[in-house]
């Protein structure tokens, strides 16, 4: 159990920080002088990857090492991050590098969060799979979804600085706590040849719009998560002034 436990630790400080980032980055929109339509296409740039590239990941998942990715993706953030610090220490306000950066943040988490949920059956055994998996997605919800949120609207008031360091923190933790996952068989076996990866990827929109059940599911996490991102989107910029609420970025 000790390497589900460092899973679930890397997990949940990996969410944690996204959590973090999803109030962080409108606030900075905002702050840099970003009009209503610009903080959405800040907000927008961090979902688009779930939708037209968590199909194409899931294929690379299969054929990689789980935790090989979560290490990169979480580097690859570490690096972002240390961007976003140089850019706001440096007062170099540029809202189409918000969201480049928000593009990367979104593609990483997608690659992290589904290599966290694959790992687990590689770490646990059978008969502990159900609790694992709830216990993941338990943090992964809390974490980013209420913790995340809560706890960078308090500190972005009183410094930026320390919003992104943190969010760094988060993510050198999630790269460094994730155990050694072990290379199955079956994914060494896997083809990397195009017609192959592209062939996966029509059995999986296959599998999602032929089953009922999937159609209906995907639908209304597809709207959910819609809800959500315009949620994000429209409360710091109806909260933020020179929204009705005018409340301050500092």
């Amino acid at each position: 159990m000790i390497k589900f436990y460092r899973l679930w630790v890397s997990a949940a400080s990996s969410n944690f920080g996204d959590g973090l980032l999803r109030v962080l980055l409108p606030l900075l929109a905002l702050a840099w002088g970003a009009s209503g339509f610009e903080v959405s296409v800040v907000v927008a740039s961090s979902y688009l990857p779930w939708l037209f590239g968590s199909l194409l990941i899931g294929v690379f998942v299969d054929r990689l090492n789980r935790s090989t990715i979560i290490r990169a993706a979480n580097a690859i953030r570490v690096l972002a991050t240390f961007a976003l610090l140089a850019v706001t220490v440096a007062d170099l306000a540029s809202i189409p590098l918000l969201v480049a950066l928000a593009l990367v943040y979104g593609v990483a988490e997608v690659a992290t969060d589904l290599s966290s949920q694959s790992a687990v059956s590689q770490v646990v055994e059978n008969e502990q799979l159900e609790s694992a998996y709830g216990r993941i997605s338990v943090s992964q919800v809390v974490a980013n979804t209420l913790v995340g949120p809560a706890v960078a609207g308090l500190l972005f008031g009183r410094t930026q600085a320390a919003v992104i360091g943190l969010i760094c923190a988060c993510y050198v933790v999630a790269g460094l706590s994730v155990p050694a996952t072990p290379d199955s068989d079956q994914d060494s076996q896997k083809p990397w040849a195009p017609r192959q990866i592209w062939r996966e990827l029509r059995i999986g929109v296959s599998a999602v719009t032929s089953h009922s059940w999937l159609r209906r599911a995907a639908l209304s996490v597809g709207v959910m998560n819609f809800a959500s991102g315009a949620n994000a989107a429209l409360l710091v910029t109806y909260a933020v002034s020179p929204g009705p609420l005018r409340l301050t970025t500092g």
